[in-house]
């Protein structure tokens, strides 16, 4: 009997789950992520009393006597199989563990290259190459440290329920619900964006695996260059070492491209709904500024509830967005002076070329897709503001001139959108900065360059050392 009920339990937990309106539309997506090894949903949040089974009722006969009575519940261990969507999930959280570790490995991979080679580098540091060289292993370890601490945060809100599954399940109790017979159901509206979103992810995932696959697993001339950046300090020979090189990268690569388009996709929904309570807004408010009673304390407590939805999903993604655009912008800046550096280095070869573009494109693209997503929620967020300026306050009672003032004051007086791990907010202002920061320090590390090659620079009188065949990009 007690089977029976947890089988219900779980029935309704899956079927909640799968009926919900984003968890739905996001499955195709969330796919992607759980090939990568970096989504899964915690078994303890599918059954609502998990430990239900283990009560048992153990009636006792009636007692005469002054003594206490026994406990009427006694603890029992009952044998229970497990469901199939438990199975699942568990099986989905080992897959997320096994390329974890993968992922580890491929950096342990690095460290012990950059251990081997980075003290001869050192040594002989005398030009600006040297410091495009440095300034490789640097991005390059940047790179890595991203795609751990990301593969960490996702982990992390998956095996907490009050995080994506928490985030799914109050979409269903907190989106908006229009009144507007006309208005499109959220799976319609949505399914082109969805579709949009994961057919970047996947055109930008397969050049982003074969940027690595093929110098590793291809002997060819052309990649010759590739070949070498990728194994320096290994045998490139070495099954073991490609083995971990192929294996680490799948999954790195996943945990690296995947994950900014799901920010995206949520933040799409996001402004979606926003701007749908700004639309009906905009119809209930008359022309001369008067709004049906009732309906600002409607309009706010529905802000309210997609503002707090918002505040739940920046819970979860408020260090991802920081990392994210920080390493962006370093990544950006280290390639343009890299390229600059090695302008001039004809053995560089085409297919060095093309991998230098691609990659300038992804480490662009990864801060931009965040910056615009944030920007984006951000605007939809406080669009209300410029429909509430227009009601006639002469014409309300006091009580909901006060809830007007209220609304005006959270739209105001509060930041509204997603956070860089909150720092700061994500907003047309902030993308402004992050420029302004990337031009300064671009241009500094211009300048150590040119002091570097000047002939009356201290390290340039030490000698010179300059690599023909070396060409040096970020992996």
């Amino acid at each position: 009997m007690l089977a029976e009920q947890e089988d219900d339990i779980e029935l309704t937990m899956c079927q909640r789950l799968r009926q919900n309106p984003l968890f739905r539309v996001c499955m195709p997506f969330l796919l992607l992520m759980r090939i990568g090894g970096a989504f899964f949903m915690p078994v303890h949040a599918i059954l609502k009393n998990p430990h239900q089974s283990l009560l048992e009722h153990d009636p006792q006969p009636l007692s005469c006597s002054l003594e206490a009575p026994p406990t009427t519940f006694k603890q029992k261990k009952i044998a229970r199989v497990r469901t199939r969507m438990e199975k699942f999930e568990l099986t989905s959280k080992v897959y997320c563990l096994f390329s974890f570790f993968w992922v580890l490995a491929y950096t342990g991979r690095y460290v012990w290259s950059l251990f081997y080679t980075l003290p001869n580098q050192l040594a002989n540091f005398n030009s600006g190459r040297d410091l495009a060289h440095l300034l490789t292993k640097i991005a390059n370890g940047v790179w890595f440290v991203n795609v751990l601490v990301v593969h960490v945060i996702f982990l992390r809100a998956c095996s907490d329920k009050s995080k994506f599954f928490n985030l799914f399940m109050k979409w269903e109790k907190w989106r908006y619900i229009s009144r507007n017979k006309n208005c499109t159901a959220f799976a319609d509206r949505f399914l082109p964006r969805r579709n949009v979103v994961t057919a970047f992810a996947v055109i930008v995932l397969i050049p982003q695996l074969l940027s690595v696959w093929l110098p590793a697993l291809y002997n060819g001339p052309e990649l010759g260059t590739l070949k070498g950046i990728l194994f320096d300090g290994f045998d490139p020979d070495n099954r073991m070492v490609v083995g971990i090189t192929v294996i680490g990268h799948f999954f790195a690569s996943f945990v690296y491209i995947v994950p900014v388009f799901l920010f995206a996709l949520i933040g799409l929904a996001v402004e979606g709904e926003y701007l749908r309570l700004n639309h009906d807004l905009y119809l209930n408010l008359g022309a001369d500024g008067v709004i049906a009673p009732g309906y600002i304390e409607c309009f706010r407590q529905k802000h309210g509830k997609l503002c707090d939805f918002l505040e739940l999903a920046d819970s979860i993604f408020a260090l991802f967005c920081l990392i994210t655009i920080g390493a962006g912008v370093f990544e950006i800046f280290s390639l343009v002076f890299i390229v600059c550096a090695f302008g001039n280095d004809d053995t560089r070869g085409v297919a060095m070329t093309f991998a230098q573009i691609f990659w300038f494109m992804v480490y662009i693209m990864q801060p931009w897709v965040v910056l615009w997503t944030g920007v984006r929620v951000n605007d939809a967020a406080h669009l209300p503001l410029s429909q509430l300026y227009r009601i006639d306050q002469a014409k309300l009672p006091v009580q909901e001139t006060l809830q007007l003032h209220s609304f005006i004051g959270r739209l105001t007086g509060s930041r509204l959108g997603f956070t860089a791990w909150r720092m700061f907010t994500i907003d047309a202002t902030a993308l402004l900065s992050l420029l302004g920061l990337y031009v300064t320090y671009q241009l500094l590390l211009f300048q150590v360059q040119i002091d570097l090659t000047s002939p009356d620079s201290p390290v340039a009188l030490v000698g010179h050392r300059t690599d023909a065949n070396v060409t040096y990009t970020l992996l």
